[in-house]
Protein backbone atom coordinates (compact mmCIF):
# COMPACT_ATOMS: atom_id res chain seq x y z
CA UNK A 1 0.00 0.00 0.00
CA UNK A 2 2.57 2.36 0.64
CA UNK A 3 4.35 1.41 -2.60
CA UNK A 4 1.21 2.54 -4.33
CA UNK A 5 1.03 5.47 -2.21
CA UNK A 6 4.33 6.35 -3.21
CA UNK A 7 3.67 6.12 -7.09
CA UNK A 8 0.63 7.84 -7.11
CA UNK A 9 2.43 11.23 -5.40
CA UNK A 10 4.88 10.73 -8.03
CA UNK A 11 2.50 10.78 -10.85
CA UNK A 12 0.49 13.83 -9.47
CA UNK A 13 3.16 15.97 -8.78
CA UNK A 14 4.57 14.69 -12.45
CA UNK A 15 1.02 15.71 -13.46
CA UNK A 16 1.32 19.07 -11.91
CA UNK A 17 4.35 19.76 -12.83
CA UNK A 18 3.51 19.51 -16.53
CA UNK A 19 0.32 21.49 -16.17
CA UNK A 20 2.09 24.04 -14.75
CA UNK A 21 4.53 24.02 -17.38
CA UNK A 22 1.74 24.25 -20.10
CA UNK A 23 0.36 26.97 -18.69
CA UNK A 24 3.26 29.29 -18.08
CA UNK A 25 3.46 29.04 -21.70
CA UNK A 26 -0.11 30.36 -22.01
CA UNK A 27 0.70 32.90 -19.87
CA UNK A 28 4.38 34.45 -21.44
CA UNK A 29 4.02 37.62 -22.58
CA UNK A 30 4.10 38.30 -26.14
CA UNK A 31 7.65 40.40 -26.10
CA UNK A 32 9.03 36.98 -24.80
CA UNK A 33 7.76 35.04 -26.99
CA UNK A 34 8.98 37.31 -30.05
CA UNK A 35 12.47 37.84 -28.09
CA UNK A 36 12.67 33.28 -27.56
CA UNK A 37 11.82 33.02 -31.24
CA UNK A 38 14.69 35.85 -32.30
CA UNK A 39 16.94 34.21 -30.00
CA UNK A 40 16.74 30.83 -31.45
CA UNK A 41 16.68 31.95 -35.18
CA UNK A 42 19.45 34.07 -34.20
CA UNK A 43 21.27 30.97 -32.58
CA UNK A 44 20.68 28.77 -35.92
CA UNK A 45 23.61 27.96 -38.46
CA UNK A 46 23.06 29.79 -41.75
CA UNK A 47 21.98 27.10 -43.84
CA UNK A 48 19.89 26.05 -40.80
CA UNK A 49 18.31 29.15 -40.85
CA UNK A 50 17.68 29.57 -44.58
CA UNK A 51 15.80 26.18 -44.70
CA UNK A 52 13.59 27.22 -41.79
CA UNK A 53 13.30 30.66 -43.79
CA UNK A 54 12.33 28.51 -46.95
CA UNK A 55 9.47 26.41 -44.98
CA UNK A 56 7.58 29.16 -44.62
CA UNK A 57 6.51 29.11 -48.07
CA UNK A 58 3.79 27.13 -48.53
CA UNK A 59 2.15 28.29 -45.49
CA UNK A 60 2.71 32.17 -46.63
CA UNK A 61 0.75 30.61 -49.82
CA UNK A 62 -2.07 29.07 -48.32
CA UNK A 63 -2.00 32.40 -46.27
CA UNK A 64 -2.89 34.80 -49.30
CA UNK A 65 -5.05 31.87 -50.56
CA UNK A 66 -7.43 31.48 -46.99
CA UNK A 67 -7.19 35.44 -46.06
CA UNK A 68 -7.18 37.23 -48.92
CA UNK A 69 -10.62 38.72 -48.49
CA UNK A 70 -9.41 40.95 -45.58
CA UNK A 71 -6.21 41.68 -46.99
CA UNK A 72 -5.35 45.24 -46.82
CA UNK A 73 -1.79 46.83 -47.03
CA UNK A 74 -0.32 46.00 -43.89
CA UNK A 75 2.18 44.34 -42.30
CA UNK A 76 1.90 40.98 -39.92
CA UNK A 77 3.66 39.00 -37.90
CA UNK A 78 3.24 35.56 -35.88
CA UNK A 79 5.00 33.90 -32.98
CA UNK A 80 4.53 29.89 -33.64
CA UNK A 81 5.58 27.73 -30.87
CA UNK A 82 7.01 24.36 -33.22
CA UNK A 83 6.79 21.01 -31.93
CA UNK A 84 9.65 18.41 -31.75
CA UNK A 85 8.21 16.74 -35.09
CA UNK A 86 7.79 20.72 -36.18
CA UNK A 87 4.31 21.62 -36.82
CA UNK A 88 3.07 24.90 -35.22
CA UNK A 89 1.00 24.10 -32.68
CA UNK A 90 0.07 27.14 -31.16
CA UNK A 91 0.03 31.24 -32.82
CA UNK A 92 0.20 34.32 -31.49
CA UNK A 93 -0.09 37.59 -33.19
CA UNK A 94 -0.40 40.89 -32.19
CA UNK A 95 -1.03 42.32 -35.69
CA UNK A 96 -4.48 44.04 -34.89
CA UNK A 97 -6.28 43.10 -38.57
CA UNK A 98 -8.22 40.42 -39.39
CA UNK A 99 -5.63 39.57 -41.78
CA UNK A 100 -3.02 39.07 -38.77
CA UNK A 101 -5.59 37.06 -37.40
CA UNK A 102 -6.42 34.96 -40.33
CA UNK A 103 -3.08 34.32 -40.69
CA UNK A 104 -2.20 32.85 -36.93
CA UNK A 105 -5.33 30.62 -37.63
CA UNK A 106 -3.90 29.47 -40.77
CA UNK A 107 -0.70 28.74 -39.36
CA UNK A 108 -1.90 26.42 -36.70
CA UNK A 109 -0.79 22.77 -37.66
CA UNK A 110 1.25 23.73 -40.48
CA UNK A 111 4.40 21.80 -40.86
CA UNK A 112 7.35 24.24 -40.66
CA UNK A 113 10.86 22.62 -40.07
CA UNK A 114 12.07 20.46 -37.97
CA UNK A 115 15.03 21.43 -35.64
CA UNK A 116 17.02 18.89 -33.84
CA UNK A 117 13.23 17.03 -32.93
CA UNK A 118 13.52 19.64 -30.24
CA UNK A 119 10.43 22.03 -29.71
CA UNK A 120 11.18 26.19 -30.09
CA UNK A 121 9.76 29.58 -31.24
CA UNK A 122 9.37 30.74 -34.79
CA UNK A 123 8.81 34.08 -35.78
CA UNK A 124 7.79 35.40 -39.09
CA UNK A 125 7.48 39.32 -40.02
CA UNK A 126 5.79 39.70 -43.51
CA UNK A 127 5.01 43.15 -44.83
CA UNK A 128 2.83 43.61 -47.40
CA UNK A 129 2.96 47.86 -47.80
CA UNK A 130 3.91 49.75 -50.45
CA UNK A 131 7.19 50.99 -49.63
CA UNK A 132 8.05 54.68 -51.33
CA UNK A 133 11.24 55.34 -52.56
CA UNK A 134 11.48 58.88 -52.57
Amino acid sequence: MKKIIQILNVLLFSGIAFIASAKDVDVLEYSTLKQKAIDFENSLPPEINSQLNHSYGPILAEVFKQCVPVARPTSFEVISYVNKDGIAEKNWTMTPSQFGQCAKQVFYGQKLYSIDEKPFYAILNFNLRQENDN
